[in-house]
């Protein structure tokens, strides 16, 4: 996450503070630099261990939105699945959500147009849960 700090606090003093972008939508050729880095450094960290109910499964992304992708154990798969989806959802996308906005190369991404999807499936790629993160 640090590294992913810093790529984007740099990417910040590239690109003047715009609106807010909500949805989808293609990426300026500064943006999109910085984006294919990040991308690139979570795919290089594919399979480390986050702790004891959480694997990093690298990312992707699309225009102006980078996807994070997680394994979660099954253990912690089977506490959410015995949860109200939405509940889930709603718990980690305020966590996360906090997290991201907090690291000021993270909150000038999401400030200056970018999005950041984060995905979490068990371990035979079933969704467990998903959130968006597009507003600071």
């Amino acid at each position: 996450m640090l590294r992913f700090s810093i790529l984007l606090s740099s990417f910040f003093v590239l690109v003047a503070c715009q609106t807010t972008v909500n949805s989808p939508g293609p990426a300026t050729p500064e943006m999109d630099q910085i984006i294919q880095t990040v991308v690139a450094e979570a795919n290089a960290d594919n399979g480390e261990r986050l702790g004891s109910d959480l694997i990093a499964r690298g990312a992707t992304s699309e225009g102006n939105t980078i996807t994070f992708n997680y394994e979660v154990s099954q253990s912690l798969s089977e506490t959410f699945r015995d949860l109200p989806r939405g509940q889930v959802d709603a718990y980690l996308r305020t966590t996360f959500r906090q997290d991201l906005c907090s690291g000021q190369g993270p909150r000038a991404f999401i400030q200056t147009g970018g999005r950041i999807e984060m995905r979490f499936n068990d371990a035979l790629g079933r969704s467990v849960s998903g959130f968006t993160v597009s507003n600071c």
